[in-house]
């Protein structure tokens, strides 16, 4: 896969009208905020991923089933 990402300053607004929005200033918010939202989201999308803030189990638990 790839991500491109492009920019546009807010002072170039297009010359033509068209389908693609103009420029809308964001409004900024504390990373606290951003992250309450992404959990919240995964939480109810049943989404995993790895969360480093928890320990991971998952290798002692692979260590474990080897020598059995």
């Amino acid at each position: 896969w790839a991500m491109i990402c492009c920019y546009n300053a807010a002072s170039n607004d297009p010359y033509k009208d068209s389908h693609h929005p103009r420029y809308t200033k964001l409004e900024k918010v504390e990373d606290d905020r951003i992250l309450a939202i992404g959990y919240d989201h995964a939480s109810r999308m049943q989404t995993e991923f790895a969360d480093l803030n928890r320990d991971d189990t998952s290798a002692k638990s692979l260590r474990q089933n080897q020598s059995s």
